[in-house]
């Protein structure tokens, strides 16, 4: 008889929540997810927008399930979970997404979207994560975004955390013949729903990544992903996922210094921007493959399983 294969998950990104649900659908996982805070999780995110692909049960509930392994997918929520799993004897995965997420005990199982944890954590039973993005919209023609003249970046609090980051935004700004805009919480032009992100993008010529710190960089490839370029300088992509694997001067503008990004623009000819483009979304869909991801997340499932 075949074992019941149930995990735990809850949502703390809207985006990478729903791409860790799919997958593990995929691989023949039921996905359950708390229906509220079980009066226990400090750090809680609602989780009825994935009823459509989860289920959403009560403590009692999980507490009688037969078995079931939860995921543990950032640190503010570790402690909650690890206390509930050490009740009911729960397997445990930690996802790691952001740039050197550092959890509190050593991850047996790790889930890993950033290089420098991947590095920085020893466990020998861990896999490189790269979900694909969900689009909400298709490409607008290159060429008709080639002539819009629109840079685009989406970091929120930008000039609170990002110092250096927005100093940068700010000289791109000062400089750039075209048009320049900043998305999300605390910036000019507000913060956006996901959707409405990627209609911005679509609607862009470039996306700008200027950001001291990235994990896997979600903006940065859903850019990608719908033809739009990214510019950034190589001292805020060098050992990052995003650098490592996804960003180079084949389908984007990485550059040495600010002065290059500037230049290259003032020259660029649509050809330029058509073979980016076209570079860009191939790179994600090589990188983002569904069958090699989804066998070494079954890979990585077995190990636990077996554990």
């Amino acid at each position: 008889m075949e074992k019941n294969k149930t995990i735990l998950i809850s949502n703390f990104h809207d985006t990478m929540t729903r791409n860790l649900i799919n997958d593990f659908n995929s691989i023949g996982y039921k996905v359950v997810m708390p229906k509220n805070n079980w009066g226990e999780i400090d750090y809680f995110f609602d989780n009825s927008m994935f009823k459509d692909v989860a289920e959403l049960i009560s403590l009692e509930e999980f507490y009688s399930m037969p078995e079931c392994v939860v995921l543990i997918t950032c640190h503010y929520v570790e402690d909650d979970l690890l206390r509930i799993c050490r009740k009911n004897s729960n397997k445990v995965i930690h996802y790691a997404g952001n740039n050197n997420t550092v959890y509190n005990i050593e991850p047996k199982f790790l889930l890993c979207a950033d290089i420098q944890t991947y590095i920085n954590t020893p466990s020998a039973n861990k896999i490189f994560y790269f979900p694909k993005p969900h689009l909400y919209y298709s490409r607008l023609s290159i060429k008709r975004k080639f002539n819009l003249n629109i840079a685009n970046t989406y970091i929120h609090f930008y000039q609170r955390y990002w110092k250096s980051g927005y100093k940068h935004f700010d000289f791109f700004k000062d400089n750039y013949l075209g048009d320049t805009r900043a998305f999300g919480n605390e910036n000019d032009h507000g913060a956006l729903t996901p959707k409405q992100v990627q209609r911005a993008m679509i609607n862009s010529t470039f996306t700008l990544h200027f950001k001291e710190a990235e994990g896997y960089g979600l903006s940065v490839i859903e850019s990608m992903l719908l033809f739009t370029p990214v510019i950034t300088v190589r001292y805020f992509v060098n050992d990052k996922t995003i650098g490592c694997f996804f960003l180079d001067n084949d389908n984007a503008i990485v550059a040495e210094s600010m002065e290059e990004v500037l230049h290259r623009l003032r020259f660029m000819k649509f050809e330029e921007y058509e073979r980016l483009a076209i570079n860009a979304h191939n790179t994600v869909l090589r990188i983002t493959d569904s069958k090699y991801r989804h066998d070494s997340l079954a890979k990585l499932m077995d190990k636990v399983d077996k554990s």
